[in-house]
C-alpha cells in the first residue's frame, strides 16, 4: 500500500502541476478519499476491492458519486 500511495501522490502531484499549466481545475480527491479505500466495508469503501467484484480496485457507484459530488462543489455547479 505505501507503494501505491506514494505512486499516487506523484501522479496527482504531475496532473495539478499540468492543469496549472493549462489554466484548468484540479480537484484532488486524495484527503476526501481517506478511510474509503478497497479494505473498508460495503457501503464506506469508494474503490472496490480486488475479489470478488466484477471492477476490481476501481471506484463503485458510492465512489463516484462522491466525487462527482466533490469535483462539482470545487467547480460551483454543485
Amino acid at each position: 500500500m505505501p507503494y501505491l500511495r506514494e505512486l499516487q501522490a506523484t501522479l496527482n502531484a504531475v496532473i495539478a502541476q499540468a492543469a496549472g499549466e493549462t489554466g484548468s481545475t484540479y480537484v484532488d480527491l486524495s484527503q476526501a478519499s481517506e478511510g474509503h479505500d478497497a479494505c473498508q466495508p460495503a457501503g464506506v469503501r469508494w474503490i472496490d476491492p480486488l475479489f470478488p467484484t466484477t471492477s476490481p480496485v476501481h471506484p463503485n457507484a458510492l465512489g463516484q458519486r462522491e466525487m462527482a459530488a466533490r469535483t462539482l462543489s470545487v467547480l460551483g455547479l454543485g
